[in-house]
């Protein structure tokens, strides 16, 4: 919707910093919008006969519809990570990228395995109350611990 509106703002002869800051957007997206537009023959009266689906479509042919990238074994990297306690996210990336050149950015692959956590309830952790004192783990201690 808002290259819709750019459109018809630019045919009003707004400027572009008038425009984003109509639409909330900054300024060089409102030049970008428009020099597509121009590219690729985008009018304001095309626009507003055209799905969203369809501007997007033809502003960024590119882009648009591209298959998005699949998810890596999210239970087998959570089992490395709770297994391995000095073995971190950052490491399992570097791994996953080297076996996957073109799959997720660091950035991605820690917020779906973020959301992975969350959804399948691996995020959830169970506080526990502890006595001091109460287990005692070196044997030398113990009999001080019990006395």
């Amino acid at each position: 919707m808002k290259t819709i509106e750019i459109l018809r703002l630019l045919g009003e002869g707004y400027s572009q910093r008038e425009i984003a800051a109509s639409v909330k957007c900054g300024k060089t997206t409102v030049g970008e919008i428009q020099r597509r537009c121009r590219e690729y023959g985008m009018s304001y009266e095309k626009a507003t006969k055209m799905t969203d689906d369809a501007i997007k479509a033809t502003l960024y042919p590119d882009s648009f519809g591209k298959a998005v990238k699949p998810d890596p074994d999210w239970e087998s990297i959570h089992g490395r990570l709770e297994t391995h306690k000095r073995l971190n996210l950052q490491y399992v990336w570097e791994e996953y990228r080297a076996a996957f050149p073109e799959g997720l950015s660091y950035s991605q692959f820690c917020r779906r395995y973020e959301r992975w956590r969350t959804y399948t309830g691996k995020h959830v952790i169970m506080a526990q109350n502890r006595e001091a004192g109460a287990n005692c783990l070196w044997t030398g201690w113990a009999t001080r611990c019990h006395a």
